[in-house]
């Protein structure tokens, strides 16, 4: 006795694994033909698993309580992520800004960038859109690691390291910009910097996630079948089913964004700051 959606899951797995070793295997010998140099223009082989189509003769022997089976709203989370996004950058910059102007920290240059950002013009819409497209890429395609699989609420220690080593490795301790912005030799000024944009940011990632839920659970009833020659032999002929199945290949966006307008900037983080 089976269950009938875990052999049609199974069938699909084994077929999708077969795929995915056929296109390893493919770019495996991609190391040996490069060896000598002679990869370019030569054509790697391939395979290509095209329809498949199968008949699966099946009898039903009953059906079970219900099975709980969950998801995870992957497009919803984003949308959440990308707002969180947005208002940990306009803290972050609120933060930076305060801190370094009060402690008189900025370079002759950087306090006519922080003069700008004070205005939130022109540059201060560059530099937020800026900080938003760092923290965003700092998650992309790994959004699966920010929920809570269990409770399927987001996980807010996994977000808030994930921003916070984001913006002191790309913001505060970038080797090029924090020489033009801050006058800090030793760095210890940014490091008690980074240590308040790490308690400001939990503040702001705690009140965001509260009642937040992405995990959608739903009970559907389960087929036990009978599959295999010596069970179907033992039915009734008017007992058994036939299942036509016809799998086809198809492509698909690996990044789960469904509305994607993040604009990434041409200008590096050198030009916003000129």
């Amino acid at each position: 006795m089976a269950q009938l959606n875990t052999i049609l899951s199974s069938l699909m797995r084994d077929i999708i694994m077969a795929q995915h070793e056929a296109n390893l295997y493919s770019y495996a010998l991609r190391e040996q033909y490069g060896r000598e140099g002679k990869v370019k223009d030569f054509q790697l082989p391939g395979a290509v698993l095209g329809d498949i189509e199968m008949e699966l003769n099946y009898g039903i022997l009953n059906t079970s309580d219900s099975n709980e089976q969950y998801s995870f709203r992957f497009e919803k989370f984003n949308k959440f992520m990308k707002a969180l996004s947005t208002a940990a950058a306009k803290k972050i910059i609120h933060v930076i800004t305060d801190y370094v102007l009060t402690n008189g920290l900025q370079t002759p240059e950087g306090s006519k960038f922080f003069d700008k950002l004070k205005k939130q013009d022109e540059t201060y819409q560059e530099y937020l859109q800026y900080i938003i497209n760092v923290i965003v890429a700092s998650y992309d395609g790994m959004a699966y690691e920010l929920i809570d699989h269990k409770s399927g609420r987001p996980d807010q220690e996994a977000i808030l390291n994930r921003i916070s080593e984001t913006v002191n490795k790309e913001l505060v301790n970038d080797t090029e910009s924090s020489k033009v912005l801050f006058n800090d030799a030793d760095g210890s000024a940014r490091k008690a910097m980074a240590q308040r944009i790490t308690a400001e940011l939990k503040s702001i990632i705690e009140t965001a996630c509260m009642n937040r839920k992405f995990k959608r659970t739903k009970s559907f009833p389960v087929i036990n079948v009978a599959v295999t020659a010596d069970e179907l032999s033992t039915m009734p002929k008017e007992s058994i089913h036939t299942c036509k199945l016809r799998f086809t290949p198809t492509t698909c966006n690996i990044r789960c964004d469904d509305n994607d307008d993040t604009v990434i900037p041409s200008a590096s983080i050198e030009d916003i700051i000129k």
